[in-house]
């Protein structure tokens, strides 16, 4: 305080300085001779005399705050989150750095000399240093990597992975894809729409009472998050609704049941039971549409694994667990993972999977849609040597892939996407079976065969043909020229099944074709 009464003490007092100095300059007035004697006219004071006791605080000492203050602005920022995913883009048609036509050749370069940039997959073209040294038009692009990886520069795709986070797949200079590890996974999460089914917390003890083998299912939400588990109740069947649209496909993964079942033993329906504990999965698998729809599900690689782990598989009638293991609907199959069926409108098949061999704890299921509607029936082989069965295959109507190559087997792809359909040819003999394969009806067609009843689902069993992929059919085999396409000395193993790929070569409509089928022994 007495600090701050002698700023102000000191700042009255510059003023009256001021004044004084101020007022320099005015007319000089002069008072009349002092004659020392004052006259007193103030009012007397007549207040009572001041008792109250004086101020013996002890004096401020503390140093003055002589700091600026702080006229900075506060940090109104949001704090850091997560690094978000960059954006997927196309790749550049052509070096983003080279001259473009119009612009002014680059130095050193004459007028009438020849510029090259990159265009395309690592291919090259060229334009002439025009008068007045502009770049000119560039020519054709030549000589573009073709193989099936091959890319544009600067392409970015991103793709997610993982616990909800994503995976970067770029295009270098070289036109091919390098790939990043998966980031920003949800810590602790688990896979979007995963079902799981917690066991060991229920019991009598708890509200309300349960057995002690049901169990309380927790689903992962869509943001990678595991949910609330819902109360004790027995285990369902996990399901999955096929799509009502060919070409399409649904996936689910699952954990295992919790009671081990005893392995079915590799064959043909009704099964054996073999010795061996092995974990078990049931699917029930839905057909909602008005029509029957044919399916194959089959086996992938779940999350955090990068092989499909080894199982048994087969299918039951009806919606529920079968009461018999035995009572099978297809045959009971190793390899591969994978079964065809139809599934009638409103219906369902149940889909038993069993741990071969591995440490897998869960699975992955894909339902892919083959056809809506009634399908081509197998055709049976007949007794005896020379017989002939046929039928007509018909195209699903928007469902295309790229037609295979006309080639030994594995086969490669074309470029040209075709209408195409499979149809079964049994034999149900007790003795394997050779026969002739022809489309005969004027279609231009290409023909494939894979072992088993079963239409191949990916990308690499659809490679793995068995003999040959063909588009012609020799005068030795044909010698009537009534055939497209053919495939012959065809072996069918004793109560087994083949597989016919029959395509379009040139077109994606819906017109059949008739395929033969002529038996050899």
């Amino acid at each position: 305080m007495k600090i701050r009464n002698g700023v102000i003490a000191f700042s009255a007092l510059s003023l009256f300085v001021g004044t004084v100095v101020g007022c320099a300059t005015e007319a000089v007035v002069v008072d009349p001779p002092d004659d020392g004697v004052v006259l007193d006219s103030s009012t007397p004071d007549t207040g009572k005399v001041d008792s109250s006791k004086p101020d013996t605080g002890r004096p401020d000492t503390s140093t003055p705050d002589s700091a600026r203050p702080d006229s900075s602005t506060p940090d109104s920022s949001t704090p850091d989150s997560a690094d978000a995913a960059p954006t997927t883009r196309p790749g550049d048609p052509f070096d983003p750095l080279a001259p473009k036509p119009g612009d002014m050749c680059p130095a050193g370069v004459q007028v009438n000399d020849v510029i090259t940039r990159r265009c395309g997959k690592c291919g090259t073209q060229s334009a002439l240093c025009d008068t007045g040294r502009v770049v000119g038009a560039y020519g054709a692009c030549s000589n573009e990597k073709t193989n099936a990886d091959a890319c544009l520069p600067g392409e970015v795709i991103v793709s997610e992975c993982g616990f909800c986070g994503y995976q970067v797949k770029r295009c270098d200079n070289t036109c091919a894809y390098t790939e990043g590890a998966c980031l920003n996974q949800v810590a602790g999460g688990c896979t979007k729409g995963e079902v799981t089914y917690i066991e060991g917390l229920c019991g009598p003890a708890t509200v309300p009472p349960s057995a002690p083998t049901d169990v309380r299912k927790q689903t992962c939400s869509q943001t990678c998050q595991k949910g609330t588990p819902e109360p004790c109740a027995p285990r369902p069947l996990d399901e999955l609704v096929a799509s009502p649209t060919p070409g399409t496909v649904v996936t689910g993964e699952f954990g295992f049941f919790g009671t081990k079942e005893k392995k079915l033993v590799v064959g043909n329906c009704p099964a054996t039971v073999g010795t061996v504990d092995a974990n078990v999965h049931y699917a029930r698998i839905k057909n909602n549409g008005a029509q029957a729809i044919n399916v194959t599900v089959l086996h992938k690689a779940p999350t955090g694994l990068t092989s499909i782990p080894d199982m048994l598989v087969t299918t039951y009638g009806g919606t529920n667990k079968p009461a018999d293991r035995t009572a099978c609907t297809s045959v009971v199959q190793d390899s591969p993972e994978a079964l065809n069926f139809d599934i009638p409108a409103g219906g369902a098949v149940v889909f038993h999977s069993m741990q071969d061999a591995g440490s897998a704890t869960k699975i992955k299921l894909e339902v892919h849609t083959n056809y809506v509607g009634a399908g081509p029936q197998p055709l049976v082989l007949p007794a005896g040597a020379g017989a002939k069965v046929s039928a007509a295959v018909v195209p699903t109507a928007g469902m295309t892939l790229a037609r295979l190559s006309a080639s030994a087997c594995p086969t490669t792809t074309t470029s040209s996407n075709t209408t195409y359909a499979y149809i079964e040819v049994q034999n149900p003999g007790a003795t394997a079976r050779t026969v002739d394969l022809f489309t005969t009806d004027g279609q231009d067609t290409v023909m494939g065969v894979y072992a088993g009843n079963t239409a191949p689902a990916d990308e690499p069993s659809r490679l793995a043909c068995v003999g040959s992929v063909n588009d012609t059919c020799p005068s030795a085999s044909d010698p009537k020229n009534e055939a497209d396409s053919c495939l012959t000395g065809v072996s069918i193993p004793a109560n087994s099944s083949i597989m016919v790929y029959v395509a379009h070569y040139f077109t994606s409509g819906t017109a059949p074709t008739l395929l033969e089928v002529v038996t050899k022994n």
